[in-house]
């Protein structure tokens, strides 16, 4: 299936299928997590994730980097690199606030389970790599991203017990990209 993938920084050409995406999976991941009844956050989500990928996209002062994943002209999924959210830095006791976050990383429903996130997590790695980027952090509030998480990057470095009610924590990941990079066995 890979085969059939192309992993690029978004153009203006990608901008609707990419919006498109944001707004599909955001609400897909709302529903899934028991919240699609919050409208205004999911709103605001969609809006904020997609302004985000519209600045990279014209150039306007952003300082963050997105790649997309293609099957064929369509946007099948999205991540980012730049600056670590608000959370990441309050949890972290603004440890981590110097520190790049690995975000936006979104699939369509109907692509996932199938290597797309992992196929962009190991572009944006080589990426970070290369750019002489060593660290990296990531976050989840989202029990189902948390789950893929923990099988791909292990235990968290920071867990935020019940931040978001009974039972649902809060994860952020701290890695280091020569590692998690030569973890993957294309490396080998």
């Amino acid at each position: 299936m890979a085969s059939e993938w192309s992993i690029s920084e978004p153009t203006s050409d990608d901008l609707a299928s990419a919006c498109q995406l944001l707004a599909e999976t955001i609400t897909d991941a709302f529903r899934r997590e028991g919240i699609g009844h919050l409208q205004d956050e999911l709103c605001q989500e969609i809006a904020h994730k997609t302004d985000l990928l519209r600045m990279a996209v014209d150039g306007v002062e952003s300082d963050f980097y997105f790649l997309v994943i293609k099957a064929g002209h369509d946007v099948i999924g999205t991540i980012s690199y730049g600056p670590p959210n608000d959370l990441i830095g309050a949890l972290s006791g603004n440890k981590l606030k110097l520190v790049g976050e690995m975000g936006n990383i979104y699939v369509l429903p109907s692509h996932q389970g199938r290597g797309v996130a992992s196929s962009l997590i190991d572009a944006m790695l080589e990426h970070l790599y290369e750019a002489g980027v060593e660290r990296f952090c990531l976050d989840s509030g989202y029990k189902l991203a948390q789950a893929m998480w923990l099988r791909r990057f292990g235990e968290p470095s920071i867990l935020a017990r019940d931040h978001w009610g009974e039972n649902s924590h809060h994860m952020i990941w701290y890695r280091d990209v020569a590692s998690e990079r030569l973890a993957n066995p294309r490396y080998h």
